[in-house]
């Protein structure tokens, strides 16, 4: 393929629900600061769902 060197070694899909009620990266934030641990806590509890919501994805690329 393109990349012989590399390998795929994980694929992580997260933060389904964060960037969302934040806005995204415009400002002023929707979500008052105050919350963001009870919106961490219940990403972390639905973490299982991140495969099919999550609206970020972590690669990790290695050289082999």
């Amino acid at each position: 393929k393109g990349y012989p060197s590399l390998k795929i070694q994980k694929v992580e899909p997260h933060t389904p629900l964060g960037y969302l009620l934040t806005g995204g990266f415009t400002l002023p934030n929707m979500l008052p600061m105050f919350l963001y641990p009870l919106v961490n806590g219940v990403e972390k509890y639905l973490s299982f769902l991140n495969k099919y919501i999550g609206m970020f994805v972590t690669v990790v690329i290695v050289k082999k």
